[in-house]
């Protein structure tokens, strides 16, 4: 059994699996962080949070926050991965071998400029249910 904490590969899969997101940032998505001089655009994804549901027969369900980060050298470029970035995301619903993406959406999104990696980044968390 899988729980949340496999959510990541989740969402690296499905970002991957996207012609639309790989059109315009290729196969750059990493888990966390990327190295300095990685080539952009670029996504790194990072699970932020976790809360495990219960009953008596023990878990039940993950609530997976999710933060995504999109670096790319031109404001424009960024939306235009983050408009990928989301519709793929969003429509990510699986059911795998041993567990279940129930459901999938955006909660929150800023935006900002990074002086350390020259770059416009645009951050958005999502909400992940895992069963």
């Amino acid at each position: 059994m899988k729980t949340g904490l496999s959510a990541l590969n989740h969402v690296r899969g499905s970002l991957l699996r996207s012609r639309k997101f790989t059109d315009i940032a290729g196969s750059r998505v990493y888990y966390v962080a990327a190295t300095n001089g990685t080539v952009k655009p670029y996504v790194t994804c990072t699970r932020t949070a976790i809360v495990a549901q219960y009953t008596k027969d023990g878990w039940v369900e993950d609530d997976v926050v999710v933060a995504i980060d999109i670096v790319s050298e031109s404001y424009e470029q960024a939306v235009e991965l983050a408009e990928a970035v989301r519709e793929c995301i969003e429509s990510s619903m699986k059911e795998y071998d041993s567990y279940r993406v129930a459901d999938c959406k955006m909660t929150r999104s800023a935006e900002g400029y990074s002086l350390e990696a020259d770059a416009y980044v645009i951050t958005m968390d999502f909400d992940i249910v895992i069963t």
